[in-house]
């Protein structure tokens, strides 16, 4: 089952491809409130949020994923999220201490 539509899935990856983050970002939000469920759509909402320059909300977005994918046992997909946010704000203590923590949990992926 797709996650988007394919006119949906479509034209955001237009958008973001075109570097139109802003509008990018509003059809993506647009998406979230009817299926707050699609992985797809808050990562590449973060995405977008990182092009305008909004880099703590992008990272609040991987981080709650990378949280979710560890509640969920899946260690690969957290510490990608977790690298992911921390490149996005590499001065957040959260973000440390959540990458601190992968890191560990790492070595035994």
């Amino acid at each position: 089952m797709a996650l988007f539509s394919r006119d949906e899935k479509s034209e955001a990856m237009d958008l973001l491809a075109q570097k139109r983050f802003k509008e990018a970002a509003k059809l993506l939000e647009r998406r979230l409130r009817r299926h707050p469920d699609d992985l797809t759509a808050r990562l590449k909402l973060a995405e977008a949020l990182e092009g305008m320059g909004r880099d703590r909300e992008a990272s609040e977005i991987y981080l709650k994923e990378g949280e979710e994918r560890l509640a969920s046992g899946d260690k690969a997909a957290a510490l990608a999220l977790f690298k992911r946010a921390q490149r996005v704000c590499p001065d957040d203590a959260e973000v440390s201490g959540n990458f601190s923590l992968m890191s560990l949990f790492g070595r035994n992926l």
